[in-house]
């Protein structure tokens, strides 16, 4: 799922925290909701 999906869902779901895998299912670590928000405010900036 990509960053923007995953913030969506967060808003609505309200986890935590939400883990972060590769494509072979190990973990890579975690993102928040704050974080998540940041990265979006982030690429969206000129």
């Amino acid at each position: 799922m990509g960053l923007a999906p995953a913030a969506i869902v967060m808003r609505v779901k309200h986890p935590a925290v939400w883990p972060v895998v590769d494509e072979d299912g190990y973990i890579l670590g975690v993102l928040t909701a704050d974080r998540a928000t940041g990265l979006l405010a982030a690429a969206a900036a000129p």
